[in-house]
Parts: structure tokens; C-alpha cells; sequence
């Protein structure tokens, strides 16, 4: 399971605290593979992020967003799993060991927030992915996964300058339909809309290939019964976000009924 970036919401509202609390739990309920990190993600707060990380036990990655003042990366360049087989006493057998790691476009974060420009410096995606990808293959990789949070041309740009990876999921760009296209050895994927589409990529090694397929499953995810788990926490989200609102009535209303008397008084 993979999440592309821009998963924050930015904007404040009077029970955003209460919504990400509820969100980030869903999301570790959910047991994230990678979770890239957007300009979203910074905007939203980065020390909030990195404690919501670490709380929730969310995998972020970014191999390109850096601290200005020490150079050193916001979140781990790369993330190592292995995936499928079976476990045994002397490991796990038949499976698939996958790299993934993230690059972001720097506009996307500096015409969006100035404050955060002056905190973090992102480097060229492109230069970024090269460096990252050679250090992903000293690990003996069956697979590499890059997602691109840079926009749709630009991933294609990005997998001519980048042999030897898979498979580029594109994102920041909000399509209605899952959309993809092979450029030489490598698919490129661009997720349809959020909450409306659940883009699942199939990999199937044979031999010495690998079989790649993307399918849509947005509309089957819907048809599904609802978890129990992810039920439950709704109804606690629902329950908790209606008391706030019932104490912020009760808070207002003195007030109304004080201003009620002065004009009478008047």
C-alpha cells in the first residue's frame, strides 16, 4: 500500500485537530507500505508530521526535501520491503524485495508557502532520483518504485533519465481515471481522483520477467463491506467532533443572552 503525497489537509478548520488525530489513525490501521511527502505534508506542519510519523508508525519518504541549515533529508531516502512469499525458520522464502522512494517538484513547495521555502531547500527531482536509484540497487532489488510528486509530463521526462526502475507513479495531478504509459522498461501510473479511485498495480514475476498490469478498482472498493475496525473509528470521530460542538454552543450562549438583556435595558 502506497500513499503518493498532498494525504494533509492544509487548511484549518475548528476540529482539524480532532480530523488529523482520527486520519493518521486510519492510516496506520491501514498499514501503509510508503508514504511520500507532498508540499502538503510540510504546509500541513512539518514537526506535526514527523510526530504523527513516529506515533502512528507511518513510513514517510523523501529523497529530495532537505533542512536548509544542515542539508540533512526530511525523511528516509528510501524505503527497503519485502513483500509476498512465506515465512519459514530461516526467513522469509519467495518473496520480492522492493525499493520506493519519493521526489518532489521544488515550485510545488515554494509558490506555496514562503515560510517553509525558508526552511527547507528540495533538490532537483531528477538529480535526486539518479543518486537515490544507485543507492537502492547496492541493496539487491527485485523491484524499484519511484513516485513522482512532480506531475504527469514530467514523470515521463523522469523515466527516460531513470533505467533500471519499474515503475513511476505520478502524482500531485488529480485525474478522474487511473491513466498510464510505458516509456521503454518502465510504467508510469497517474492514480485516478481521490477518495473516488483506488489504482492497484499488479507485479507478477516469472522467471527472469516481471508482468505488469494497472486496474481501477475504485468502484469494486465501494461495493465492499465496510471494515469493522474503520467503523468504528467513525463512530468515535462522529461522536468526539459532535460533543466540541455542543461545548462551543454551550460557550456561545451565555453571551447572546447577556447582549439580549443590554438591549433591553437600553
Amino acid at each position: 500500500m502506497i500513499d503518493a503525497g498532498d494525504f494533509c489537509d492544509r487548511i484549518g478548520t475548528a476540529y482539524k485537530d480532532i480530523k488529523d488525530q482520527y486520519f493518521f489513525r486510519g492510516m496506520q490501521m491501514m498499514k501503509y507500505d510508503a508514504v511520500a511527502v507532498g508540499e502538503n505534508e510540510i504546509i500541513f506542519g512539518y514537526k506535526k508530521l514527523l510526530a504523527a510519523a513516529e506515533q502512528y508508525r507511518l513510513p514517510i519518504t523523501s529523497s529530495n526535501v532537505t533542512y536548509r541549515d544542515s542539508g540533512e533529508l526530511f525523511a528516509p531516502k528510501y524505503i527497503i520491503k519485502k513483500i509476498g512469499g512465506k515465512r519459514s525458520l530461516f526467513g522469509r522464502r519467495g518473496s520480492a524485495k522492493v525499493g520506493i522512494f519519493s521526489v518532489m517538484q521544488p515550485v510545488f513547495l515554494y509558490a506555496n508557502s514562503k515560510r517553509a521555502s525558508k526552511i527547507f531547500k528540495v533538490l532537483e527531482p531528477d538529480v535526486a532520483a539518479l543518486e537515490t536509484v544507485s543507492r537502492i540497487r547496492e541493496q539487491d532489488c527485485d523491484m524499484i518504485i519511484a513516485i513522482s510528486h512532480i506531475g504527469w509530463r514530467r514523470s515521463l521526462a523522469l523515466a527516460e533519465k531513470l533505467p533500471g526502475v519499474d515503475i513511476i507513479i505520478n502524482s500531485h495531478e488529480s485525474r478522474r481515471e487511473a491513466m498510464y504509459e510505458w516509456v521503454g522498461g518502465t510504467l508510469v501510473v497517474n492514480p485516478g481522483r481521490k477518495q473516488t479511485s483506488f489504482t492497484e498495480i499488479t507485479a507478477l514475476f516469472e522467471a527472469d520477467s516481471l508482468r505488469i498490469e494497472v486496474i481501477e478498482r475504485g468502484k469494486e472498493i465501494f461495493e465492499l463491506e465496510y471494515d469493522t475496525g474503520m467503523a468504528e473509528l467513525e463512530k468515535q470521530y462522529l461522536k468526539e467532533t459532535k460533543e466540541l460542538r455542543a461545548k462551543r454552543r454551550a460557550k456561545a450562549e451565555p453571551r447572546v443572552k447577556l447582549e439580549g438583556r443590554k438591549r433591553k435595558l437600553k
